[in-house]
């Protein structure tokens, strides 16, 4: 305890909630000038081919109070989507005409009109973007002018996006609206002519409407991202296709996509060892649990009684089951089983200190190449900062080279296949000859005895680049890996000549691969030219000269007629003559020329202040499973304080009887996902504090966050940065009681605000 003139004081402070998966910015509905105005109807109309989705979005605002109002409505969309048409409706019948014109339309605005001159209608454009990656997002703002005072005004925006191949299913992902009171529930229909089944969401989607071979399903869409998935039955080779978009005689657009489908399933390979490494994380859940140990026996029985296992089960900690390498007969498998069943799920999710555990168990001396296999049967989540280059390490190159690595991705019912590609663990996976592949649930029992022979699907592509029979292909090469069930995209330009014929190259297990592209139609090729532009930025652009890049991108938008970083839709009153002259011009001069008609509200507040176009770099360690909804901060602050900060601060007051001038400060660095703390680091942690590291660690692993319910905000990432100061004070230098309020107002780390 301390001397009776001083008392110890652990200061701390709540910094930052930062969700690095995604922005979470979620739809919402401002008003410019006042007004209340609501989504009474959202509506989502989907063409779905295989190759893209063509999707009619209405969306019906209405007005509660007096006056007419502006509303800005901000909404996300795929980053690889391309908005190419925008109307207007209003209560009347009265309907606009479109226009392409300069990302500034916003700000270049006319001071005065005509007489019989009106605002301008509205404005649609990009105001940021996540990065062009499957998990990205870009954001959008739409402006409407009038929503008629106790009316309702109908926005149709028109956009497509391509499909992705994803867990041998044909995938798209929409991004969360959120669950605003101002906003709609969201209604979807998919019309179809494409066989296999459909889930939204995870679930099957029944009792479609069924006309020839087409099908159309209607349904709600649930809060959260909502993920629509197409069963696939591909077989045979790898196959790429590519949309050409002449834009001049030299130049023009390219999107390229490389399908790897799955291979037909063989006999088992023999193995002489199995090592086992078994997910027990909080967030894998009774369920999760219970579906590892029926997969692990069905794969143990496939394998054989005379194969030697070990079994490592991790959570924050590792643990061998065994202890030592011993056959896989019935009572080694029931051992392994309760072992799983039983092992307390807790925090943490550190597989790299499992892999540590498995290299000591595989020992020094290697066996024949092939003979060891290595599984991770694991629920997907991993800690941000968890990298391939950590994983690899951990197992060991040695044992990488000469062993097989299978994941198991354990899927919760009702939830997506998650698009793993690009992962830590599937990159261990492919760098290990081996396969990750997802399992839900249920499936688990049957998939065991199944699940190994996957190991025999074809060696994934890697180092892929485009070729041109003319010119040069120009933007980024397909990055990555590309393994069987899954597909990649390639979006960039084309220059020195429209080329004839495409290839796509890369290597399959150290041998070269050249793939033929066929050439899609005109018409869906333009479709997809929109999406490159929306999704490129103008500085990409092969103009012939540096100065010309802009302008000549923003010509594309315009040709093409689609919103990106450079180009906005602008609707106007047909029956307004002094608008539609404006549009004419930008028409004639280019659409940086044109001047926008501010609205009532605008004139009244002197100026405009205008959103830029903001790029943001995709965070580090991205996971593979994108978010869907919030945790309260103030809920998060609650529990560190009551499960951190007390059981910290004691320790700190035991060490003080030992060291007397014990201080320092760290930043405790904590994940939290499915109700599961997945990782805790401790940054900036002065030395003399190590001996109180344990005990950090372990107050930190402990806090009991709630598990969120499936689709409200179950896969959203959460980081924590969490500042902490320990030192003694002199009762005689500041006033005040330990545990009071504030001693000294100028420390910013005192306290814990809700």
């Amino acid at each position: 305890m301390t001397d009776s003139k001083h008392w110890y004081c652990l200061t701390f402070a709540f910094l930052a909630l930062l969700m690095p998966t995604s922005a979470l910015a979620e739809t919402k509905i401002e008003v410019v000038g006042g007004g209340q105005v609501n989504e009474l109807a959202h509506k989502l109309e989907i063409q779905w081919t295989r190759e893209r989705i063509d999707v009619v979005e209405t969306i019906t605002l209405s007005n509660a109070k007096r006056g007419n109002a502006e509303a800005l409505y901000s909404f996300d969309l795929p980053a690889q989507a391309g908005i190419s048409d925008f109307s207007i409706r209003d209560y009347s019948g009265n309907s606009t005409v479109k226009g392409v014109v300069g990302e500034g339309a916003s700000i270049n605005l006319i001071k005065s009109g005509t007489k019989s001159s009106k605002p301008d209608t509205g404005l649609l454009r990009m105001i940021a973007s996540e990065g062009s990656g499957r998990g990205d997002t870009s954001r959008y703002e739409l402006r409407v002018f009038p929503v008629p005072r106790k009316s309702s005004s109908v926005v149709t925006i028109r956009w497509q996006a391509p499909v992705q191949f994803v867990s041998g299913n044909y995938s798209v992902r929409l991004p969360n609206r959120g669950d605003s009171p101002v906003l709609s529930r969201s209604e979807v229909i998919i019309n179809s002519r494409t066989k296999g089944d459909f889930f939204a969401a995870g679930a099957k989607l029944t009792g479609g409407q069924k006309s020839g071979n087409a099908v159309r399903h209607r349904f709600f869409a649930p809060v959260g991202d909502l993920v629509i998935q197409n069963s696939a039955t591909l077989t045979g080779k790898a196959r790429a296709e590519v949309a050409l978009y002449p834009l001049t005689a030299t130049t023009g657009i390219a999107a390229i996509r490389v399908i790897v489908p799955e291979g037909a399933q063989s006999l088992t390979p023999k193995f002489e060892r199995v090592l086992l490494l078994i997910d027990a994380s909080k967030s894998m859940g009774k369920a999760g649990r219970e579906a590892a140990a029926k997969l692990v026996d069905g794969m143990l029985i496939s394998l054989g009684a005379n194969i030697k296992v070990e079994a490592i089960t991790y959570n924050r900690k590792s643990n061998r089951v065994l202890g030592s390498w011993q056959r896989a007969s019935r009572g080694t498998r029931n051992t392994i089983a309760q072992s799983i069943r039983r092992t307390p799920l807790r925090n943490g999710s550190n597989l790299s200190q499992a892999l540590l555990l498995g290299q000591a168990s595989l020992g020094s001396s290697l066996k024949k190449r092939d003979r060891t296999l290595v599984v991770i049967v694991t629920d997907g989540l991993l800690p941000t900062m968890t990298s391939y280059t950590e994983l690899e390490t951990s197992l060991g190159f040695d044992h990488l080279n000469e062993s097989r690595v299978l994941t198991a991705i354990l899927v919760r019912q009702n939830a997506p296949l998650p698009d793993w590609a690009g992962s830590p663990l599937a990159t261990l996976a492919q760098k290990g000859r081996g396969r990750v592949t997802a399992i839900r649930h249920d499936e688990a029992a049957k998939r065991g005895q199944e699940v190994l022979s996957e190991l025999s699907q074809p060696t994934p592509l890697e180092a892929i680049e485009v070729e041109l029979d003319r010119g040069v292909f120009v933007g980024d090469h397909v990055r990555g890996i590309v393994a069987s069930g899954q597909s990649a995209a390639a979006f960039g330009f084309y220059k020195g000549g429209a080329p004839k014929r495409v290839w796509v190259k890369g290597m399959r297990a150290g041998t070269q691969v050249q793939i033929a592209a066929k050439i899609l139609p005109r018409k869906l090729s333009s479709e997809l030219a929109r999406v490159v532009l929306a999704t490129t930025s103008a500085d990409a652009f092969p103009a012939t000269k540096e100065d010309e890049t802009r302008k000549q991108f923003r010509a594309a938008a315009r040709q093409l007629s689609v919103v990106t970083q450079v180009s906005a839709l602008v609707a106007l009153n047909k029956k307004d003559g002094f608008a539609t002259d404006r549009l004419a011009l930008a028409n004639k001069w280019g659409p940086e020329f044109y001047r926008r008609m501010p609205t009532p509200a605008e004139r009244a507040d002197g100026h405009f202040a205008s959103f830029s176009y903001v790029a943001k770099d995709s965070p580090a360690g991205r996971s593979s499973i994108a978010p869907a909804g919030e945790l309260p901060k103030s809920l998060v602050s609650r529990l560190i304080r009551a499960h951190v900060i007390a059981p910290v601060r004691n320790c700190y007051e035991g060490r003080l009887g030992r060291e007397p001038n014990l201080a320092g400060s760290l930043s405790m660095h904590i994940e939290i996902v499915r109700g599961e703390v997945s990782d805790v680091k401790l940054i900036g942690m002065s030395h003399s504090l190590r001996p109180l590291t344990d005990c950090i660690l372990d107050a930190a692993y402990a806090v009991p966050f709630p598990k969120p319910a499936v689709g409200a905000n179950a896969d959203t990432i959460y980081i924590v940065n969490y500042p902490l100061r320990f030192r003694r004070i002199d009762r005689d230098v500041v006033s005040g009681t330990e545990g009071g309020s504030n001693p000294d107002d100028s420390d910013p780390l005192f306290g814990l605000p809700e």
